[in-house]
């Protein structure tokens, strides 16, 4: 392989072929590795039949049949990118390098054709995109009556050719004619509000309230949340771009609509059953300001691995039993590489946890068991590119017919199905201190925990489903408080 260049001025794919593909550890590996995250989520029974599915599902064959520098390809799925409803299944549409030269803007519920680069493709001043952006606010604020208003079709579909020019759109920016004045507030309004003045199918929707605050909402199939997060993390460190051209840019366009009384009828039922998910979502922020990564590493722990065992040890002193939880590592060290499960739910985070709060175990013994679930944290993490989840997954889409589902013993067993259910969903979001990110539970039982480790302070978006009267995410919230301090004061 030929020497990569060393350069202080990278371009974003110039090492694309220097990336080796993900290898496909032995199966005996994943399965070993998976049987030991089983260990302190089953009851014994449940353990013993897991065995003998695992190992059936080794002896008869099955299982084999089925058997450096960072990847940018999601950059390339960053810009005029869409996510189509389809049946059975969505699909993903994009053109790289996109052609594009225009936003879409939805103001009031009006979506307008923006146009931001020039006719050569080439970058404009900020002055010239305000200039666009006032045009339509005055456009839309000066309209007579009602019937030079367009439905809030941003809730459904429309007419082909303007569905065509929001899709091919380098990204969606919602100008609200409203502002909030509490963070968590701002928090669900950048989330959804009431699901109007919003294009959800885009892959990036930049989201403005008149008092200044702005929020990101990202579809996240086409790609992971760090490489859109460091976009936006450059983005609000960067002002008025270099070489940017005063060049005249055409009018905004009013894109105008066909509809129905019966899509009438749709949009009205869609801002009901929208505003329903809506309200069944119950987010709430932390910030926690008593220490940071600087105090973390000077006790000798991993940031990330301390805040895994917080979040473990928080929920089991709220419900007394560990569950399944989830945490994302990147794979984008192999070509084309996304993400690959931590399980953080470990033999040693369990120890850890249900022996914490015992005022018959002495300090230094808690502190031992502390730092041994660190240091398991840690090497699953490490071993998280040949780690249990994909390759299982990988496994079980091949299988095709109902034969093979029926022998496919590990995945029929209930094992699989309680050690996959993520009661606790959780990723490190830790690129700056600008913003704040945050994403939903997976099951309707459980929570979905973004954090943000900054080098004074913790800060968690914390999220639930109203509807289930198992979780609440203000308690858990509370305990997460008690938790952080509690290890602080031991490890002091």
């Amino acid at each position: 392989m030929e020497k990569m260049e060393e350069s202080n001025n990278i371009k974003t794919f110039s090492k694309q072929n220097y990336i080796p593909r993900q290898p496909i550890p032995t199966l005996h590996e994943t399965l070993d590795r998976y049987k030991k995250t089983l260990i302190p989520l089953l009851s014994t029974e449940e353990y013993n039949n897991a065995i003998i599915a695992v190992d059936e599902f080794m002896k008869n064959g099955i299982g084999e049949i089925l058997q450096g520098p960072l990847c940018m390809n999601q950059y390339k799925r960053q810009f005029g990118v869409s996510r189509i409803p389809d049946f059975p299944v969505d699909r993903i549409i994009t053109t790289w390098p996109s052609i594009a030269k225009h936003i879409i803007v939805i103001y009031k519920d009006q979506i307008f054709k923006v146009q931001v680069l020039g006719e050569r493709g080439e970058r404009v001043s900020i002055d010239s995109i305000k200039r666009q952006l006032h045009l339509l606010i005055e456009r839309v604020n000066n309209y007579n009556n009602n019937s030079e208003l367009q439905p809030p079709i941003g809730l459904l579909t429309g007419e082909h050719l303007n569905l065509e020019t929001i899709d091919n759109a380098l990204f969606v920016v919602a100008l609200d004619d409203y502002s909030v004045d509490k963070d968590i507030s701002h928090h669900n309004s950048f989330h959804a509000f009431n699901g109007r003045n919003r294009w959800f199918d885009k892959s990036i929707q930049i989201i403005l309230q008149n008092n200044g605050q702005a929020g990101v909402n990202c579809e996240h199939t086409p790609s992971d949340a760090v490489a859109s997060g460091l976009i936006f993390n450059d983005i609000v460190s960067k002002c008025d771009p270099p070489n940017s051209t005063s060049t005249s840019l055409p009018t905004p366009q009013h894109l105008n609509w066909v509809i129905d009384n019966t899509i009438n009828d749709i949009i009205h039922s869609a801002q009901i059953n929208i505003q329903n998910a809506i309200d069944n979502v119950d987010i709430v922020l932390l910030y926690y300001h008593e220490y940071g990564s600087n105090w973390l590493k000077s006790v000798k722990y991993s940031p990330d691995a301390f805040v895994q065992m917080a979040i473990q040890l928080a929920y089991y002193r709220q419900y007394g039993e560990p569950c399944a939880t989830y945490e994302s590592a990147s794979t984008r060290g192999f070509l084309h590489g996304r993400t690959e499960t931590v399980r953080s739910c470990s033999i040693d985070s369990l120890a850890f946890t249900k022996d914490f709060d015992d005022k018959d175990i002495k300090k230094e013994k808690k502190i031992e068991l502390f730092t041994t679930a660190i240091k398991s944290h840690i090497e699953y993490m490490i071993a998280a590119v040949n780690g249990v989840d994909r390759h299982l997954l990988g496994l079980r889409t091949q299988l095709q017919s109902d034969k093979e589902k029926e022998n496919a013993s590990l995945f029929n067993d209930l094992s699989y199905q309680k050690s996959s259910y993520y009661k606790l969903s959780t990723s490190n979001m830790s690129l700056g201190v600008k913003f704040i990110c945050g994403f939903g539970a997976v099951v309707p039982d459980g929570y979905g925990v973004c954090y943000m480790i900054n080098s004074d302070k913790l800060r968690f978006s914390i999220s639930s489903y109203k509807k289930c009267k198992e979780t609440d995410s203000v308690i858990f919230r509370k305990t997460l408080i008690k938790t952080l301090d509690d290890l602080r004061e031991i490890l002091s």
